[in-house]
């Protein structure tokens, strides 16, 4: 254990359970994963205290299992957040899913009464600004940046300046319309828009039209836009080391195919091992190095829990850098945190106090799969009965996980409200299923399985995730990449 702190207390041989207030600032099921391993941490007896943004029926259970306190509210009202973890006794640490938090202040505040939050401060949420992150990545690993360009509010008279259609129309056809248009700031304008996804190459005035309602909220980022196969690289710190999670593969696109609109994130899929079928060693020791540099620049003593989820491309000019997020993945670390070998308990109390080490992950692949109403991502249809049953899927988990003698299936709630003792499903991607197994074929039979066991009105999940086929295709899309950079 942690050498700097005596975590577990021993007692006449018997192993006494450190006791643990934990803060729990949630919303979906990442943050309902990241504290449901902390209760089943050996060595610690938590009690929670959850800020929610709505009431998820996973954490009032927690709440209920642990005799902590359950409330609801606006995950951007840092003190309404404070307020709430006020006189809740000493609180060993407040650790929060989402990215709203951190960029709102959340370190910076609860640091004021005596709390770690295990999320970066302020200034250092990277993730509130893509501009800076582009600033960032061209300072310390400029090759893994696309070429890009920034068009800042203050150059301009206003949005009718002629310069500014000009210099976005010579930068547009510079790219020859393959790239992606972004607001600075996270959740402006029309958001992320991308050639080929919201308009046609061809069509600049279209383009511009998009350019033109993100720049009216502020700077924009015209980056080129590539051909690539994506996986992501997530990062625990205490602010001196970083420790990477195994890569895993989103799927972000609402349809079977990588057809759709993107979304938060349909399914995910841990190889077995470190890497994915697609990678090699080499795409690895990039990341790696890409990685390091990046938090080399960043680091200190505010910069911990994971301030570094990392989307890396596989392109025909080589490993890039799509974004760089301040928190942990949703779908993404789900398929991870049951595999760390460390309790996460212990792991938090390690980014807490400065001592977090190298760890290990058991081997296993993992693969998620989300369910969502039809109507999540510009799908059609509706869902009317929004009552969702849990109850059989949760016996299916335990019986696995009986049979085996650890867990191989998980099931958490997310975008799900509890109402009158009945659980429902809002808008968002209502409740993941999680197979792990040797075999990542086996792992998503068991997540479809958990699915299946789900009662509900008609949600929908994506299938190829389970497709070898799929597969098949992405490791020789990848190879002719590889082989189009190294030409």
């Amino acid at each position: 254990m942690f050498s700097g702190k005596n975590y577990l207390t021993q007692l006449e041989g018997i192993l006494i359970a450190e006791k643990i207030n934990v803060l729990g600032v949630s919303y979906g099921a990442r943050t309902v994963a990241m504290l449901d391993a902390i209760l089943k941490s050996p060595g610690y007896e938590p009690t929670f205290f959850i800020y929610d943004k709505q009431w998820n029926p996973y954490n009032a259970m927690l709440v209920n299992q642990t005799g902590g306190e359950h409330t609801v509210g606006d995950l951007k009202d840092v003190e309404k957040i404070v307020n709430f973890a006020k006189g809740k006794g000493p609180i060993a640490f407040a650790i929060a899913g989402s990215e709203d938090p951190a960029i709102a202040g959340l370190r910076n505040e609860l640091k004021k009464i005596g709390i770690t939050a295990l999320c970066p401060a302020k200034e250092l949420a990277i993730e509130a600004s893509k501009v800076r992150q582009r600033e960032i990545i061209a300072k310390v690993c400029p090759e893994a940046n696309p070429d890009y360009r920034v068009f800042y509010v203050k150059d301009y008279k206003s949005k009718e300046d002629p310069d500014l259609k000009k210099d976005f129309m010579d930068w547009y056809g510079k790219m020859n319309g393959l790239v992606a248009i972004k607001p600075d700031l996270p959740g402006y304008g029309a958001g992320v828009v991308v050639a080929g996804d919201h308009f046609k190459p061809e069509n600049e005035d279209a383009a511009f039209g998009f350019f033109l309602k993100n720049f009216e909220k502020g700077d924009v980022i015209v980056e080129e836009a590539f051909d690539c196969e994506e996986f992501s690289g997530q990062y625990w710190s205490d602010g001196k080391i970083i420790v990477q999670c195994p890569f895993t593969r989103d799927f972000k696109r609402r349809f079977d195919g990588d057809r759709g609109n993107n979304t938060g994130g349909m399914a995910t899929l841990k190889g077995y091992g470190e890497l994915l079928p697609f990678m090699t060693e080499k795409d690895a020791k990039l990341a790696w190095d890409y990685a390091s540099r990046i938090f080399n620049e960043l680091k200190g003593p505010d910069f911990v829990g994971m301030p570094m989820y990392i989307a890396f491309a596989i392109t025909n000019k080589g490993l890039k850098i799509l974004e760089i997020n301040s928190r942990p993945g949703d779908p993404e670390i789900l398929t991870v945190l049951p595999l760390i070998k460390m309790p996460f308990a212990e792991v938090c109390m390690r980014m807490r106090e400065g001592g977090l080490v190298q760890f290990e992950h058991d081997p296993k692949s993992g693969l998620l799969l989300y369910k969502v109403p039809p109507e999540y991502g510009g799908g059609e249809g509706k869902l009317e009965d929004r009552l969702v049953e849990l109850e059989d899927a949760y016996s299916f988990r335990d019986n696995i996980n009986e049979l085996h003698g650890e867990d191989r299936s998980l099931i958490y709630p997310g975008s799900m409200e509890l109402v009158d003792g009945e659980t429902r499903a809002l808008g968002s991607r209502t409740v993941a299923s999680i197979g792990f197994s040797h075999y990542w074929e086996r792992a998503g039979r068991i997540a479809e399985a958990g699915l299946e066991k789900i009662k509900d009105g008609g949600l929908e999940h994506r299938r190829d995730p389970l497709s070898v086929e799929y597969w098949d295709g992405v490791i020789k899309h990848a190879d002719r990449l590889r082989a189009q950079a190294r030409a």
